[in-house]
């Protein structure tokens, strides 16, 4: 069976634990992808603070003339649907994303841009929906 996009979002940042960072030096820097078998974020490698100042110095930017963003850089993620724990809506309006780690250890990840997650509570609610029905 093919494995289908249902969501995706640029411009992303992903910092390590269940909430936004006070800064953009902690985050990486991307693309939050749902397909029907995983959560993917695909990274562009550096960190929110380094893509400011590459925009501030007149480099290529996400959005402009696009950073490339790939599983394969720092900062990525991929998580199948079965290791989701929980997904909730978090403070500053993040997305948060609770998931078991190959070692059998628990991890957590805050998705947003610097004033939030857009549709935000149409992520958690799929997300909660398809890691319900991946428990199945």
């Amino acid at each position: 069976m093919n494995e289908q996009i249902l969501a995706e979002t640029d411009g992303l940042y992903c910092w390590k634990g269940p909430k936004m960072g006070m800064t953009l030096l902690t985050a990486k820097f991307g693309k939050l992808v749902l397909t029907d078998q995983r959560l993917l974020f695909l990274s562009a490698g550096r960190s929110g603070g380094g893509r400011l100042m590459a925009g501030a110095a007149g480099l290529p930017t996400f959005g402009g003339s696009q950073v490339s963003v790939s599983l394969d850089k720092e900062g990525s993620l991929e998580v199948p649907l079965p290791a989701v724990l929980r997904c909730e809506a978090g403070k500053k309006r993040a997305l948060v994303v609770w998931h078991r780690t190959s070692d059998g250890g628990e991890a957590a990840h805050a998705f947003g841009q610097q004033m939030g997650m857009p549709s935000r509570d149409a992520w958690v609610s799929e997300i909660n929906r398809l890691r319900g029905a991946a428990l199945n």
